[in-house]
């Protein structure tokens, strides 16, 4: 995810939330740390094996699993709070992801620059979309990383824990 959508992501109140993802990884274990519940959904049985030891009590992995089982994984314990696509097959599971979204939930699509299709099927399903473009880890170049959202979105937002002149901006003066 771009470190923009991280910033903003990391403003939400997430520990009463239940989190689905499709593609395990290290961001796993970052919403473990603020989420009530996490469950993801990985292809990979090598990194299965390798991210298995690391994770908490509050995250359930599945896998390896592949094809239609792992775009069907979301609907086992549905409705979410938060589902996150950022694994394969994306326009799939972002189709799967707007049946399983709790009201007022969010969706997050990572790569939505590339994957327009599953972008344009989250916003046929009358969610909003919002485009967060910048550069994230691991690599050199940008990208875009979206969040979806219906009128009913509640999850509430944490205190900002900075101010503009933490930030190394110049603070306003009236």
């Amino acid at each position: 995810m771009t470190y923009p959508a991280q910033a903003w992501l990391d403003l939400l109140d997430l520990k009463e939330c239940r989190i689905f993802e499709y593609g395990a990884g290290w961001g796993t274990l970052h919403w473990a740390r603020r989420a009530r519940a996490v469950t993801a959904v990985e292809r990979s049985a090598e990194w299965v094996e390798e991210l298995r030891p690391m994770l908490p009590s509050n995250v359930t992995l599945h896998g390896p699993v592949d094809g239609q089982e792992y775009i069907d994984d979301a609907r086992r314990d549905a409705p979410w709070d938060v589902v996150i696509v950022d694994g394969s097959r994306r326009k799939e599971c972002a189709q799967v992801a707007a049946e399983v979204l709790k009201p007022g939930g969010l969706i997050v699509l990572d790569n939505a620059d590339w994957f327009t299709d599953a972008a344009d099927h989250l916003r046929s399903a009358g969610l909003t979309q919002v485009d967060f473009q910048g550069f994230g880890p691991c690599n050199a170049y940008t990208w875009t990383t979206a969040v979806f959202f219906g009128a009913t979105f509640v999850i509430p937002r944490l205190p900002a824990p900075w101010s503009g002149a933490d930030r190394g901006a110049i603070p306003y003066q009236p």
